[in-house]
């Protein structure tokens, strides 16, 4: 399927959706390319996202996706974005050459983030912030205009388990 244009975002999960949305070209959408929120799930993974308004993936509220192998490139924002008390996997992806970061895990999201390259992504490429934990090993990043891996967590953050060298200058 090939989704694009619309004013809002490609697909949108919502409450206790499940989908699973397989191989599927989601491009130039005002907004999010995929969009999670409360307590929606399901698997999303071989698609393409191109040029999208608003982060090419996002998930928010009490959100579950598993995010396997999409490619992520030419956003206008953020490639991903992981909110609130977001958790699932992000895991095999491309995040490329979106504007700011390839991934941004923010609010008290806390997802296992597994062997995905982000490279020459505008802000940098991993960023966590406020409260976000999780964990991640296996990631690549490189060529990205800000630090490859970085966080600006509240002091009583316990932050995330990367193994050491993940995503470190290469």
């Amino acid at each position: 399927n090939t989704v694009q244009g619309n004013r809002t975002a490609g697909f949108r999960m919502m409450n206790y959706a499940r989908p699973t949305l397989d191989g599927n070209t989601i491009d130039r959408n005002r907004e999010n390319g995929l969009a999670y929120s409360e307590y929606a799930a399901g698997q999303a993974r071989n698609n393409t996202i191109t040029g999208s308004g608003n982060p090419g993936i996002a998930s928010w509220g009490d959100a579950q996706p598993e995010l396997t192998g999409n490619t992520v490139t030419g956003g206008k924002q953020s490639g991903v974005v992981l909110a609130e008390r977001s958790s699932g996997t992000l895991s095999g992806n491309q995040i490329s050459g979106n504007a700011l970061y390839g991934l941004i895990v923010t609010g008290n999201a806390t997802p296992e983030v597994i062997e995905n390259t982000l490279t020459g992504n505008g802000s940098g490429g991993i960023f966590y912030k406020q409260n976000a934990g999780g964990s991640g090993y296996g990631n690549f990043c490189y060529d990205n205009q800000g630090p490859n891996l970085s966080a600006d967590l509240s002091a009583d953050s316990a932050g995330p388990d990367f193994i050491q060298g993940d995503c470190s200058l290469y």
